[in-house]
């Protein structure tokens, strides 16, 4: 009633009053000011807030350090970001006159006292609201809820016309003081000396104690028909406490010392006496780098390595890369030879960044290591191949050699071993009963187009062989392309078995066969050889080199 109260009402329409002459006087100025402006609207409050926004961003972004707005030389309109005449420069100037002045100042203010005015009227209760509160007070529904609800309405309607009045002659009458109000504060008495006398009433009994049992039998009678429930809750908690002892029990802190303390006598010690076994073997044990316990983690014994008398650096900031990598390998090769499962082991590339004798310690450490276990080594590198090859022979092992390539519906296709991998009898024996047969089916069934290209590659191929040829059977592996070492043992004496006649042979097969490697004059171009001039020369080397592993080595008296 007070917010609504007659002397209230006229504060806010004052208020009113005011925020409207000082609004219209702030304009008056503004199009006395802005008159010759080229656009309408300048000082709007949609130009207002335009303005206060530009004036935001150039404090805090485009001029920070400039007070708003900045005229200075070079400076741009914060808006188009354009540079500044001095027209510009004016107009902005008179723009914030305009804004700081007086006027405009008084009329921003009376606004805000209007807006804080107009605030002071709470919102009213609905309707739904209000016949709840009048159910909840006791009120009976009858002459007197009627004038509660009258007075409101009254209210409302002198709330909503408030908003639209600009005099204070168009005030509603006063409001007058309902009767109503006297009855619900004779009502609000009577029930208050009511609810007085019940409290003095339940302290001269025992209320206290008969609530007391009432919450005991209550509590009783849910137990009993909650029994099942209870009863399996409780042996679920039951079980999960002996889960939580038993779980205490396991505890992996104690396994773990104990298991460091065997680790250290029975693992640890031999690990490293492995290590620096293989370390040696390898050639690297100038390498001052150490392999010691690190921690035990839930039973398990880690290991690391670390740099002799200056465990603070780590390997990879002292160590180069290829010593790096001899001692990652030399750690691991001790670590599976400790163990005694027969489980593969797969290498990809494992000389990569190795000098040429780290390279040669680790094939020898993985021939080694295949008389016991499966070894599978992925490479690119021929060199290693030419190693593996040679070191397996020591040890009158053979090596499966396993070609992948990468086809045009993916990588990792397997495929026929390169010639120049082969063994010379075997890749004889695949080009006469594979390679040979093709190209006379080439030839019978689509003709020389599509036959020649595939004789010229049957040309390179044999040109190849004869040189696998020469440096196997003629030279007896004395020899070999991406291998070190010239292996005599055994071997020299096979020297003398080659004649005059051998030498002139493979000159003239490698002379025939190289001509198609080169141009060809366009007067006088060389023809391929057809299937049956590659089955003469096939043939013929295979009796060469059938006849030439017969031959007996002549004796020092016949060399004389």
């Amino acid at each position: 009633m007070e917010q609504l109260s007659d002397e209230n009402c006229r504060w806010i329409i004052a208020a009113k009053k005011k925020s409207i002459l000082k609004k219209t006087a702030a304009d008056t100025a503004a199009e006395k000011v802005f008159s010759s402006s080229e656009l309408e609207g300048i000082g709007s409050d949609i130009w207002k807030e335009l303005w206060e926004a530009a004036r935001n961003y150039s404090v805090s972004a485009a001029y920070k350090e400039a007070e708003y707005p900045n005229v200075s030389d070079g400076s741009r309109c914060v808006l188009c970001h354009q540079t500044l005449t001095q027209e510009a420069k004016n107009r902005l100037i008179s723009f914030e006159n305009f804004v700081m002045g007086e006027m405009q100042k008084a009329a921003t203010e009376a606004a805000t006292e209007y807006e804080t005015a107009s605030q002071t009227i709470d919102p009213l209760p609905t309707s739904e609201t209000l016949k709840t509160r009048i159910d909840a007070a006791g009120i009976p529904q009858d002459e007197v809820a009627s004038q509660v609800t009258d007075f409101f309405a009254q209210l409302q309607a002198r709330k909503d016309l408030l908003l639209g009045i600009y005099s204070e002659e168009a005030i509603p009458d006063p409001l007058l003081s309902p009767k109503w109000i006297e009855e619900a504060n004779a009502q609000s008495k009577s029930l208050g000396e009511l609810a007085a006398k019940y409290d003095e009433d339940a302290k001269t009994d025992n209320r206290e104690e008969i609530k007391k049992n009432l919450n005991s039998l209550q509590a009783r009678k849910w137990l009993f028909e909650h029994r099942t429930a209870i009863v399996e809750e409780a042996t679920r908690l039951k079980l999960l406490n002996q889960i939580q002892e038993a779980k205490k029990s396991t505890n992996t802190k104690a396994l773990s010392q104990k298991k460091g303390e065997l680790a250290e006598a029975l693992i640890t010690d031999a690990f490293v006496q492995r290590f620096n076994v293989v370390l040696k073997a390898l050639g690297a044990s100038h390498v001052k780098v150490e392999l010691v316990k690190s921690k035990v983690s839930k039973g398990r014994v880690l290991h690391k390595l670390q740099l002799r008398g200056a465990s603070q650096h780590g390997l990879a900031d002292v160590l180069s890369e290829g010593e790096n990598r001899i001692v990652s390998i030399a750690a691991f090769l001790a670590d599976v030879t400790g163990k005694s499962n027969h489980a593969p082991f797969v290498f990809d590339d494992p000389i990569s960044s190795l000098d040429q004798s780290y390279e040669e310690a680790v094939v020898q450490m993985l021939i080694e290591l295949s008389q016991d276990k499966q070894v599978i080594v992925f490479t690119h590198r021929l060199s290693l191949l030419g190693l593996i090859q040679e070191y397996s022979k020591k040890v009158d092992r053979e090596p499966e050699i396993i070609c992948i390539r990468a086809e045009t519906w993916g990588a990792g296709e397997p495929g026929d071993t390169p010639l120049f991998v082969k063994r010379p009898d075997k890749a004889l024996n695949s080009l006469i009963n594979d390679r040979l047969s093709k190209a006379k089916k080439l030839l019978q069934e689509h003709g020389k187009d599509v036959y020649e290209p595939y004789a010229k590659s049957l040309c390179s191929d044999f040109r190849i062989l004869l040189e696998r040829m020469i440096e196997f059977e003629l030279m007896a592996d004395i020899v070999g392309r991406y291998r070190r070492d010239i292996n005599t043992k055994n071997k020299i004496h096979k020297l003398a078995l080659i004649s005059e006649r051998d030498c002139q042979y493979f000159d003239d097969l490698m002379t025939k066969y190289s001509r198609y490697e080169h141009s060809q004059p366009l007067d006088a171009p060389i023809p391929l050889p057809d299937p049956d001039e590659f089955a003469d020369d096939f043939n013929e080397l295979k009796k060469w080199q059938a006849e030439f592993k017969q031959r007996p080595v002549p004796s020092a008296r016949d060399m004389q």
